[in-house]
């Protein structure tokens, strides 16, 4: 296996201070976007946010319906995805309607962007 080395006569040192300061303006963003990513490793997470992209609301049950999932299944995605507060609840009567945070929307945007540009493209040339 080769081994990658590093060898440098000296440091850029604007370089690395320039490098510091890019992370540390964009510290907020950066963390939101790797709890963005934590949170959508799993592909039925991701499906659920894309979905509420997409239709603006749904209920636990009718996300049973869709994954083929049992409702308490479901409702422990929901549960992680609403503790990493890109999706929020709203009771409407008897039944809970999920729908994304409208602060964390543009990190969803960011993310599902691609996978949305390919659905409309694909829709508009049939």
């Amino acid at each position: 296996m080769d081994r990658i080395t590093c060898i440098r006569a000296e440091a850029d040192k604007h370089l690395i201070v320039d490098c510091i300061k890019l992370v540390e303006e964009n510290k907020q963003v950066i963390s939101e976007l790797n709890q963005l990513l934590e949170v959508t490793a799993n592909e039925v997470r991701f499906k659920i946010l894309y979905l509420l992209k997409e239709k603006n609301k749904l209920c636990p049950c009718d996300m049973a319906d869709i994954f083929g999932m049992t409702v308490p299944a479901i409702s422990q995605h929901l549960s992680k995805l609403r503790k990493s507060k890109f999706v929020l609840s709203k009771r409407d009567g008897t039944t809970i309607q999920y729908y994304l945070n409208p602060t964390r929307k543009p990190f969803l945007h960011m993310l599902l962007g691609h996978l949305y540009n390919q659905t409309t493209a694909t829709t508009s040339s049939n």
